[in-house]
């Protein structure tokens, strides 16, 4: 069904204002951006911004959400879905998303993608995991407990600059996850 024109401009002001957010996170740290300097980078006012978004934040949020929810439903549907086939995925996607990665640790705004990741991961596990006692207080804890260390881990390697192969990474994360 074709877009109507305000659903188009919608669209096009979303953009623009997710563009703006990340063309200054090039030059300048997360908590220093005002939701002015993005507006006025975006084109549109501060009234329009806060029309689509309740603050810089939620722009950070629906861009992630978009590529993890990607990244999860491929890892999801896998033909062959096991510990080394999902570690090699996800770390082939912290590789393509590198630079994204490297400059929420450089600009400050990597607990927002560390929370959605963390997020997501639980809503993967949720529907993946058949353990008998992977329920309730134990499941929450293990979802945090990967969580942490698979997101950790993997922005240690951005961090250091990808000195391992991603098979090599791959393989690592494969043992701490059996």
């Amino acid at each position: 069904m074709p877009q109507t024109y305000a659903e188009s401009q919608k669209q096009l002001t979303k953009e623009s204002i997710t563009e703006s957010l990340f063309l200054l996170l090039k030059e300048k740290d997360y908590a220093t951006i005002t939701v002015t300097d993005i507006a006025q980078k975006a084109g549109v006012s501060r009234m329009a911004f806060y029309r689509h978004y309740r603050d810089k934040s939620q722009v950070i949020e629906e861009y992630t959400n978009k590529l993890y929810e990607a990244f999860f439903r491929k890892a999801q549907n896998l033909s062959v879905r096991t510990p080394e086939t999902v570690s090699h995925e996800l770390v082939g996607y912290f590789d393509r998303h590198s630079g994204l990665f490297l400059e929420s640790l450089e600009r400050g705004y990597n607990q927002i993608l560390f929370r959605l990741f963390s997020e997501a991961l639980g809503e993967f596990y949720n529907a993946t995991v058949t353990w008998e006692n992977y329920k309730g207080m134990r499941a929450y804890y293990w979802n945090t407990f990967m969580a942490a260390g698979l997101f950790f881990v993997l922005m240690d390697w951005i961090r250091r600059g990808k000195a391992e192969s991603i098979e090599e990474m791959a393989q690592l994360v494969t043992e701490m996850n059996t």
